[in-house]
């Protein structure tokens, strides 16, 4: 599972203390996880599928809302 594994490396990052003490990981792969298959599934549904670009874009932009700017 994607979530699971996801859940799992956020947890990692969080006992090297590079994600904050305090966030909850599985939240946190939950939300990920959620907008990617929404971006997905609207990019499928209307035909317009993103560029290589703009998937990395907004996953930066993703990660940047949960664990701020780099």
């Amino acid at each position: 599972m994607p979530l699971d594994g996801l859940a799992r490396y956020l947890d990692a990052e969080q006992r090297l203390g590079r994600v904050d003490r305090d966030a909850d990981p599985r939240a946190m792969a939950s939300l990920l996880v959620g907008a990617c298959f929404h971006h997905a599934f609207l990019a499928t549904f209307s035909g317009e599928l993103p560029s290589d670009a703009d998937r990395a874009d907004l996953a930066r932009r993703l990660v940047a809302v949960l664990l701020g700017p780099a």
